[in-house]
């Protein structure tokens, strides 16, 4: 008994004890786990900005892979529109990639990746998928110079698709301008008339978009109207284009189609001599 009660008072003790210093424990406990917890929340603080930025790196790059998708959509479309807007009869077709512009502001001409190699030849008809862009002027082995119909020294055959009308439409060196030549103040002629190529001057093949009418003005006391329109074409803006071979009954041989008081004019003609 006087053990037993021993002991109870001792256990008393060492309770007593443990309660009275509980306080400082936790006291000389916190910093170590407040020390433990920060350096835990810091850790899990790294590994949040590790997997952000390895988020942000991952989002970059399917953002870059998305934009490249979209390009070549937007490639495959134009390169279906392309063969979608050759002519009905040709007789050989090919897809030229554009190289280089001209510099010059009053010059409407471009280089393309395709020469005498590809069997391609000056006075070649060059388009895009929404019309005619202009010709061969000149080859090289690999290269070739392609003169736009809005250069100044260019002029092509066409005819009103709405009434028939013969004109001739010219490059004003302008981007998006051409003038029409020789229409009378008396021509049927409206705005957003549709010129097409009429297959005289024997380089395109007829019925191809041209350039649309945006502006018709009857002079007076002059025998021509002012006229010009908008080319269909989209001529600054390709990076790929067609090259047509079209067969022989698809043109006819340049025919004089100026009146008759006017000084004659080539069909089509570029005062540029082209060099082989």
């Amino acid at each position: 008994m006087v053990a037993d009660a021993h002991m109870n008072y001792l256990g008393s003790l060492r309770n007593f004890s443990y309660t009275a210093v509980a306080p400082l424990y936790q006291a000389i406990s916190l910093p170590i786990r407040s020390a433990q917890e920060l350096a835990q929340n810091f850790s899990q603080h790294r590994l949040l900005l590790a997997e952000n930025q390895n988020l942000r790196d991952q989002n970059l790059l399917l953002q870059v892979q998305l934009q490249r998708l979209d390009d070549l959509r937007t490639e495959n479309r134009h390169l279906r529109g392309l063969f979608g807007s050759a002519p009905r009869f040709v007789e050989k077709m090919l897809i030229a990639e554009v190289m280089a512009v001209d510099l010059d502001p009053f010059s409407r001409k471009m280089i393309i990746n395709k020469g005498v190699n590809q069997e391609v030849q000056i006075g070649l008809p060059v388009f895009d998928a929404q019309g005619v862009m202009g010709q061969v002027i000149e080859t090289g082995t690999v290269t070739s110079r392609v003169m736009l119909i809005t250069d100044p020294d260019h002029t092509l055959p066409v005819q009103v698709a709405r009434t028939g009308l013969h004109t001739l439409v010219a490059g004003t060196g302008a981007e998006g301008e051409l003038d029409l030549l020789y229409l009378p103040n008396t021509a049927e002629l409206h705005i957003g008339d549709k010129l097409i190529t009429s297959g005289l001057g024997g380089r395109f093949p007829r019925g191809y978009p041209v350039a649309v009418v945006t502006h018709f003005k009857p002079v007076m006391g002059q025998p021509y109207a002012e006229a010009k329109a908008r080319p269909s074409a989209l001529l600054d803006r390709n990076r790929d284009v067609l090259l047509i071979w079209p067969l022989k009954e698809e043109i006819q041989q340049p025919v004089a189609i100026v009146p008759a008081e006017q000084p004659p004019a080539t069909a089509e003609s570029t005062t540029e001599q082209p060099s082989q």
